[in-house]
């Protein structure tokens, strides 16, 4: 099948990316404006208008619609592999349609590559914000400023929220790590940690030190098939998982368990040891695994590992939301996603609680299989509707 073969380039950008590739060759506004390198000030009453420009480095994109209402979104996509290079990717070709269900409620855009790949957050913070003041002195001042996301780049909007109290009006994020980076990449770790258990031998080195040669797709291939070899041990796996991942059958879970263990790729996994400045990015030394027919053997015989200062303080500043929010957030999701657990939703919505802000979060998840597997026409849309409807009107959304 198609799931058995090895992830070409494009695969495995759209498996961290993060966001719908299936959206990247849709044309969009083909009546807009080009007004590169103009202002719009004058031009935008006059008719829907984009333009681009530079900021730190890195390209932006924005685009008014000829019946702007006034306000302002600033997308932060998710994050690209740091094997490709950042020159490779368009602003304006970040979630067209997405960006076109906006434009047609006359919402104005705005988005950002970034000067780097990877595990950009800082970087995208910077530039995100201060596409905020790019907008108001090429365009105009905007009356709301709303967040949004994909996957990683959820990271990005809420650390703008919690950080800017009172300059942000509202926030969706779509399949988004809420509960911060350091959970994440947490859940690729034990997920290679417990494979190594189940299935000795299949991928070599360990959870932090894949073999030399090791190719993140090729990992992936040889997860996916011994799962579907023999599903047993994969169903305990799925057991000990300290956040749970939900899978409908044995498709969905080895595809499950390989992209968790793709993100132990050399490439990424060297990127991110980089940022962290440490060896040492995971800790599993207390953990206790349950769940399984043996947890007591699964405990006493699964690799263990410590993690450093220095990655925790990594972690907890690219970044670690606080649940303080200062603005309404509404969260939507697939309920089976191979790359970002739904049930981060559940544990945000905990620290939410205990920041005395359960009034600023709800979570919507719809029952489908795959990663930011959500309809811009029929999801991402009315749900930007209802968080306007929340910013403007006091109206909480349905989960």
């Amino acid at each position: 099948t198609m799931l058995r073969r090895t992830l070409t380039p494009l695969d495995l950008v759209c498996a961290f990316v993060l966001s719908a590739c299936s959206d990247s060759k849709i044309p969009t506004s083909p009546d807009a404006a080009d007004l590169n390198g103009t202002s719009l000030q004058a031009a935008k009453l006059a008719g829907a208008g984009s333009l681009t420009g530079e900021v730190g480095g890195a390209t932006y994109y924005i685009e008014v619609p000829e019946n702007w209402n006034g306000d302002l979104v600033l997308y932060a996509p998710g994050d690209v592999s740091p094997a490709y290079s950042a020159d490779d990717f368009d602003p304006a070709g970040i979630e067209p349609n997405k960006r076109a269900q906006l434009l047609q409620r006359g919402y104005a855009w705005a988005t950002s590559s970034r000067s780097e790949t990877g595990f950009a957050v800082q970087e995208g913070v910077r530039i995100t914000h201060q596409l905020r003041g790019i907008f108001t002195s090429r365009v105009d001042q905007p009356n709301r400023v709303y967040l949004s996301s994909t996957s990683m780049g959820g990271l990005i909007m809420l650390r703008l929220l919690e950080q800017h109290p009172g300059m942000y009006a509202g926030a969706l994020p779509v399949c988004a790590p809420i509960v911060g980076a350091g959970g994440f990449w947490d859940g690729a770790f034990h997920t290679r940690a417990l494979f190594d258990y189940y299935y000795p031998g299949v991928l070599g080195g360990d959870a932090l030190n894949p073999p030399d040669g090791a190719d993140g797709g090729a990992m992936f291939g040889a997860a996916f098939g011994a799962v579907q070899s023999d599903p047993g041990p994969a169903y305990e796996l799925a057991n000990a998982l300290p956040v749970p991942m939900p899978y409908a059958d044995d498709v969905e879970l080895g595809y499950i368990v390989g992209t968790q263990i793709f993100f132990g790729d050399p490439v990424l996994l060297g990127e991110i040891k980089d940022r962290a400045h440490s060896e040492d990015i995971f800790d599993n030394s207390m953990t206790v695994y349950a769940g399984t027919s043996d947890d007591a053997g699964l405990n006493d015989g699964i690799d263990r590992f410590e993690s450093s200062r220095q990655a925790r303080n990594f972690f907890a500043h690219w970044y670690t939301p606080s649940g303080d929010l200062t603005a309404p957030v509404l969260s939507i999701r697939t309920t089976r996603d191979q790359t970002v657990s739904p049930y981060l939703d559940v544990l945000f919505a905990e620290r939410v609680a205990e920041a005395g802000k359960s009034d600023m979060f709800v979570w919507r998840q719809v029952d489908r299989f795959g990663h930011c597997n959500i309809s811009s026409a029929n999801e991402y849309g009315p749900a930007f509707d209802d968080l306007v409807d929340w910013v403007e009107n006091g109206v909480m959304p349905t989960p």
